[in-house]
């Protein structure tokens, strides 16, 4: 972690360190977590980014109006079936 944040921590409502998945190390985040619990920080809090979301949100949704009438402007997606 970067000194400046422990210095500026006592006049900042929040520490956010930001955190890019697949990049960053996890050596870095433990090494955090250890320096919070020596030097604590105010409200410190990790944002990953570059994080795919995979499975979030794949559930179709479709709205109806008249009989029997359906629209869903979503493409389907094939699925890979894996045998037993």
């Amino acid at each position: 972690p970067v000194t400046v944040a422990y210095v500026l921590s006592p006049y900042c409502d929040a520490t956010l360190f930001v955190i890019r998945h697949g990049y960053t190390p996890k050596l870095f985040i433990e090494r955090l977590d250890a320096n919070n619990k020596i030097n604590h920080l105010n409200n410190a809090a990790i944002v990953f980014n570059g994080v795919t979301p995979r499975g979030f949100g794949s559930s179709h949704y479709g709205y109806g109006y008249g009989y029997g009438y359906i629209y869903d402007d979503r493409q389907s997606r094939k699925r890979l079936s894996f045998p037993n």
